[in-house]
């Protein structure tokens, strides 16, 4: 029997725009992804029962319908495994957040279970990912990615500078089916060429001058958090995935924490955090 704990991070979207919609009824983004220091715990423990099994209480539902559960199955078939796994999470991302909590637990699995077997490569083990969700390639890489197509077309970038990336979310979940339908009422529009130069710039302030995110005009809720990490010194604060967190970044730890402790009065949740390199 072996056992592995591994960090299963969230993520944000730096720059989020569709680009149309496919026949499949699946939708086509351009992304800058890029993961950051909240996490997930995950726990992996091998056995000999040949069945997959998962604990995570705070989500109540059935754990065939947990996207980590689908994760560990689809590997141990793909791999001709027949060992047993228990899969424990303990959940710190949000759920409805736009902040890949789903995905990334799926992702650490799915890196968890590579480190104990080595049965394929990253590029296969994305591949695998993308079989369960759209987010989920990212979150076997990790780091700052371009993301085409669906999310699973990926192109390595520089990570951000040093610099406290702030999460914050009221009470309210976001449906990403909602999210996407109201996007596509409102159009799609191209993505501005110099996309990768600004980020390959490693310019700070360049790049959080850029910041956007197409489901913005959707989620009226964001705007009173941006409002308070905006005064407070972010040199951006933009919504994440399809919301319903907002992230603010932030070159200074004090103005950060001043962000924070206003958004907690205001009875908002919040994560104090930074950029994530590749796993």
């Amino acid at each position: 029997m072996s056992f592995l704990s591994i960090p299963a991070y969230a993520k944000i979207n730096l720059f989020l725009e569709i680009t149309g919609k496919r026949p499949d009824g699946f939708h086509d983004i351009d992304s800058i992804m890029h993961a950051v220091s909240l996490c997930d715990d995950v726990t992996i423990g091998t056995n000999d029962s040949g069945e997959v099994t998962l604990d995570c209480p705070v989500l109540d539902i059935p754990q065939e319908k947990n996207i980590a559960w689908k994760a560990a199955r689809l590997y141990l078939d793909r791999a001709g495994i027949s060992d047993g796994v228990h899969i424990a999470i303990e959940k710190r991302i949000p759920w409805e957040a736009g902040l890949g909590g789903g995905s990334s637990d799926a992702g650490a699995v799915l890196r968890g279970l590579n480190s104990l077997y080595a049965r394929f490569d990253i590029e296969e083990l994305a591949a695998l990912g993308a079989e369960i969700g759209s987010d989920i390639p990212f979150c076997v890489r990790g780091g700052c990615m371009r993301a085409l197509g669906r999310g699973e077309i990926l192109s390595s970038l520089p990570v951000l500078p040093d610099c406290h990336v702030l999460l914050a979310r009221g009470g309210v979940g976001s449906s990403t089916a909602e999210a996407y339908k109201a996007a596509d009422a409102a159009g799609f529009v191209p993505c501005p060429d110099n996309l990768v130069d600004i980020m390959e710039s490693g310019d700070l302030a360049a790049i959080c001058s850029n910041t956007f995110n197409r489901f913005e005009d959707t989620a009226p809720y964001a705007a009173p958090i941006k409002e308070i990490m905006l005064s407070c010194g972010a040199l951006t604060s933009m919504l994440t995935g399809s919301g319903s967190a907002v992230f603010g970044i932030f070159n200074d730890e004090n103005m950060a924490k001043t962000a924070e402790d206003k958004l907690g009065e205001s009875g908002y949740w919040t994560a104090l955090c930074r950029p994530v390199a590749e796993f």
